[in-house]
């Protein structure tokens, strides 16, 4: 399955309201919150990146696999 970033960016933002909802809620200071949100933003992109590498690498893999010629099957009577 490919890997959509506009949706995982979605996703991702959608629970980082909810996250800074409940901690305003509890009183942590918006600069603490700035400064998760800036931390958790990195590691998201840092995801991102290995997730779109993997996929490329899996593509790779393929197109080898396509490429490579099928051996040929023999038989014990061609012996």
């Amino acid at each position: 399955m490919a890997y959509n970033k506009a949706r995982e960016e979605r996703k991702w933002r959608i629970w980082k309201e909810a996250e800074e909802k409940q901690l305003r809620s509890l009183g942590v200071s918006e600069g603490d919150i700035e400064k998760l949100r800036v931390h958790d933003w990195a590691i998201f992109n840092s995801d991102r990146r290995y997730y779109e590498k993997l996929q490329d690498a899996g593509t790779y893999l393929e197109e080898v696999a396509e490429d490579t010629a099928q051996p040929e099957v023999k038989q014990l009577r061609n012996f």
